[in-house]
């Protein structure tokens, strides 16, 4: 592998920061999609096809029958302005960047596809799944609801690279990976009324703050602690600049997150009857509306323990993370299905938060991300 990786990861750099070059919103990766399929066609894989509006299903055929292994990788790029001014591949596009390293992703994607060329399968089928849409939590399900999916996976497998970790090292989680996630919308709507008579009217003013000092009194952000629930402030709105009018609506939003589905539910029924009995008790209509749902990712026990083995075969350094990520991932979605796992690859131990606007992918940790890759393949489809 090491002789392999030498030879081609010159070129993979280039990909990587030309992908970073031209980053593309959630659902709009269009020349991304054009770009890899052009990169992916010299991989000669069995099948090659648009999948989720703007992604790519690869699959490379094994001559026996056998296990489908299945690989996801997250191609879109997020609206946080690119901050590294003496960077030479700094993004083209303003207020635009790959600031989650989904241009490190995937990438390491193209480099399992190039080493598949190489080393096909001998039994059972390899698919490769260039996702769009992970940020805003729409892709996975594009992808699993496209007729085009036409597989079946027996395992299913993801990274993702995680800063403040060694760079190159395997985090491992059994059970719940990341956080379950979902964003909430939350409208109130009373009676206007002239600013010098407030009694004649009705401001959802109160139902906001208790809202939000309720939200502040549930939260547990403890990550740690298997009770973990995490409501945070958003966006709040009241009125307008017009000062001689008392405001009729107002909408605040809140992110809520929780380790597993159980969790998250009593969260969303005990903010829910909170909302209700708020707006009975100020004598407000309301509505709400949720939005960006990530389900939590959840790693199948006995295919983590599998993939830490395969990984210290490899020589390759790992270590077990005590508790979840507490940030989303639609490849929730995946694992909600089929049986799999994530692993985090690390990115650096003084690495930029994932979304700081001075994050940048490391070029030197994808050699251990095709490494395992690598290995998880020969694991299910190379062995007698």
């Amino acid at each position: 592998m090491d002789g392999f990786m030498d030879e081609i990861y010159e070129e993979l750099v280039e990909v990587r920061q030309h992908l970073h070059e031209h980053p593309e919103l959630s659902g709009k990766e269009f020349e991304t999609q054009k770009y890899l399929k052009r990169k992916l066609k010299a991989c000669k894989p069995d099948v090659l096809k648009k999948i989720g509006g703007t992604g790519l299903m690869v699959v490379f055929e094994g001559k026996e029958e056998g296990p489908e292994t299945l690989f996801r990788t997250d191609i879109d790029a997020l609206p946080i302005p690119e901050l590294n001014k003496n960077m030479s591949y700094r993004s083209k596009f303003e207020g635009i960047a790959h600031k989650c390293g989904h241009d490190g992703h995937m990438t390491m994607m193209l480099g399992l596809a190039k080493w598949l060329h190489r080393h096909r399968p001998e039994k059972g089928k390899v698919i490769l799944i260039f996702q769009p849409a992970e940020e805003n939590g729409q892709g996975a399900r594009a992808v699993l609801e496209d007729p085009a999916f036409t597989c079946d996976p027996d395992y299913v497998f993801a990274l993702h690279n995680v800063p403040f970790f060694p760079k190159g090292t395997i985090v491992l989680r059994e059970g719940s990976f990341s956080a379950s996630v979902r964003s909430i919308a939350i409208r109130f709507e009373g009676k206007t009324s002239h600013a010098a008579e407030p009694e004649e009217g009705n401001c959802p003013d109160m139902a906001i703050s208790k809202l939000l000092a309720f939200a502040n009194a549930y939260t547990n952000n403890h990550p740690e602690k298997e009770d973990f629930c995490l409501l945070t402030p958003i966006y709040v709105t009241l009125g307008q600049k017009a000062y001689g009018t008392m405001p009729d609506k107002g909408e605040v939003h809140f992110t809520l997150r929780a380790w597993n589905p159980e969790q998250m539910e009593r969260l969303v029924n005990d903010l829910e009857y909170e909302i209700r009995e708020l707006a009975l008790t100020e004598n407000l209509q309301y509505d709400w509306s949720y939005l960006d749902i990530f389900p939590a990712v959840t790693n199948d026990v006995r295919v983590v323990k599998e993939v830490r083995q395969i990984a210290e075969q490899l020589d390759v350094d790992s270590q077990m993370k005590p508790f979840p990520f507490k940030w989303g991932e639609d490849f929730g979605f995946f694992t909600r299905e089929f049986k799999g796992m994530m692993f985090g690859l690390g990115a650096g131990e003084d690495h930029p938060a994932l979304h700081h606007a001075l994050y940048d992918f490391p070029d030197d940790i994808m050699p251990s991300g095709i490494q395992l890759y690598a290995g998880i393949v020969k694991h299910f489809h190379l062995s007698s």
